[in-house]
């Protein structure tokens, strides 16, 4: 079983105020995350402690969340492990422009190529989600602060898998309102 995480712990510090409960075409950016990783499996969110999760979905509250992303990142590893999980598909809650179609290719590389680690890239830059299976959940454990997978890809680039895509949604975070407001034009026009 792949296990589905989305991580919803960040301290939107550049955005002003909490951004995931902005909204976008009437859902806020966690309820639009939501739906759309919850398309591909049993859906664990991992938030801070003020964070509300609007639905039934799993939850794991990350109290450290403002050692950055690596925090987040070893909560849902120590949760698939427990779980005895073949794999983890790992999603950002701020990403709401992803396609499903590029989760769809991630998941048909996974089992084609039989890579562990197998991620999104557009336009040179690694994207999400990206899935992990179980026999690279050991190079996560030492990842620490805002380091995140591009680390244990740049050091066993072996296990790792590229898939090139055509969707600028799968590295295009939302970090300010300005973002919010050129991703609410294109998800009009999608």
């Amino acid at each position: 079983m792949i296990c589905v995480y989305v991580l919803a712990a960040g301290k939107s510090e550049r955005f002003g105020k909490e951004k995931l409960l902005q909204k976008m075409n009437g859902k806020t950016l966690l309820e639009i995350a939501l739906d759309i990783a919850s398309s591909f499996g049993d859906l664990t969110v991992v938030v801070k402690p003020s964070l509300r999760v609007p639905y039934g979905f799993r939850v794991i509250v990350n109290e450290s969340y403002k050692e950055g992303i690596a925090t987040s990142v070893k909560l849902a590893l120590k949760d698939a492990i427990g779980r005895r999980c073949d794999g983890m598909l790992i999603f950002l809650a701020d990403m709401p422009l992803l396609k499903k179609e590029t989760v769809l290719r991630i998941l048909a590389e996974s089992k084609r190529s039989g890579k562990l680690i197998v991620f999104p890239v557009y336009d040179k830059k690694k994207g999400f989600p990206t899935l992990i299976k179980k026999e690279a959940f050991k190079f996560f454990d030492d990842l620490f602060g805002d380091e995140g997978f591009k680390k244990v890809i740049r050091e066993h680039p072996e296990i790792c898998k590229s898939v090139s895509v055509d969707d600028p949604g799968c590295i295009f975070d939302i970090d300010t309102p300005e973002d919010l407001k050129r991703a609410a034009k294109h998800f009009g026009r999608s």
